[in-house]
């Protein structure tokens, strides 16, 4: 199958074509597009048969003018065992170096060892901790204003945060993740979007229900004006 630039009707070379994001790039004109119209009917069919999501019950969505922001907590009901957890975790840490400093003040060497011993699980319990915390007081905000898209998570610190021109994007879409312990597996779901020069950035991850970034991406689509397409490897619901 050849695939043509949408713009000058130029052929693509191979080299130019991501099969994997099912974009390609005119080395002739610049223009980059998505390729999926050019393999029938059947794969940009999905999205359009999809029923809307709801609006899930923790989002808080503001629309004035061509602003929009959607907000939610962080907090789910399953902190308060996580509070258990570090008094336990962190108590016993106290103990543990109240411990080790004492007999590092009485000059006994075994006070440095345990020291030593005890530092991955003291960085162990102060993530946890810091952690247990952000999910008490933050929250995400996901916002269009003025030409740009921007999510903030706050007030305390967190990785994440992302400012994106809204030329920028082509597309925004849903993928999941399977994660795992000794005990279980579950999904997560996340909010990815396909920028014109065909990187990838993902947007929001960890999140619990699929609909949630179901939601996201058709809410922030709409209001881009951004026609509904099916990415490979997309999560559809």
């Amino acid at each position: 199958m050849k695939v043509f630039c949408n713009s000058c009707r130029l052929p693509i070379p191979p080299q130019d074509i991501n099969l994997e994001m099912a974009i390609a790039k005119c080395p002739a004109c610049g223009e980059v597009f998505s390729f999926l119209e050019h393999l029938g009917s059947e794969a940009v069919a999905s999205p359009a048969s999809r029923l809307p999501a709801p609006k899930p019950k923790r989002f808080v969505v503001e629309e004035i003018g061509s602003e929009l922001t959607i907000s939610y907590r962080w907090f789910t009901p399953v902190l308060f065992f996580m509070v258990f957890f570090c008094l336990f975790w962190d108590g016993f840490m106290v103990m543990w170096y109240s411990i080790a400093i004492s007999q590092i003040l009485n000059g006994q060497p075994a006070g440095w060892a345990m020291a030593a011993v005890g530092l991955l699980h003291l960085a162990i319990g102060i993530g946890i901790t810091y952690s247990t915390l952000a999910s008490f007081l933050n929250r995400t905000e996901i916002k269009l204003s003025g030409g740009t898209l921007t999510v903030r998570h706050g007030p305390m610190r967190w990785s994440g945060n992302h400012t994106l021109r809204m030329d920028e994007i082509l597309q925004f879409y849903c993928s999941d993740k399977i994660q795992s312990n000794r005990r279980r597996h579950w999904r997560t779901y996340q909010l990815n979007v396909l920028k014109k020069d065909g990187s990838k950035v993902v947007l929001l991850s960890g999140l619990g229900e699929a609909e949630e970034s179901l939601f996201l991406e058709e809410r922030l689509e709409q209001k881009l004006g951004i026609a509904p397409r099916q990415v490979p490897g997309e999560f559809r619901g």
